[in-house]
């Protein structure tokens, strides 16, 4: 089953420029496709995982929590420690 991301998402995955991208199109050595004026590459064909070198194609979905940042998330803090800590973040807007 083909995955299709824009060309400039899969120069980040692989770590390339899209001109590299661009050219490894016109070589045929990445399938492509142009949907509504939008250019899409195929990230899982054979030749795509070729031209992606080493490079690791799909981004980690999740990270590790550590005891700490789960303790940290699962911490309860009272309504007016949250309001210090928020009014402390808060910027005012931009005067227009």
């Amino acid at each position: 089953m083909a995955s299709w991301v824009s060309a400039s998402i899969a120069a980040e995955m692989w770590k390339m420029s899209i001109n590299e991208i661009d050219d490894r199109i016109k070589r045929g050595e990445i399938e492509s496709k142009d949907v509504g004026g939008f250019l899409f590459v195929n990230i899982d064909s054979a030749s795509s995982q070729e031209a992606a070198h080493e490079a690791r194609l799909t981004p980690p979905t999740y990270s590790i929590v550590t005891r700490e940042e789960e303790r940290a998330l699962l911490e309860t803090m009272s309504i007016a420690s949250a309001r210090e800590l928020v009014s402390k973040l808060r910027r005012r807007p931009i005067a227009a």
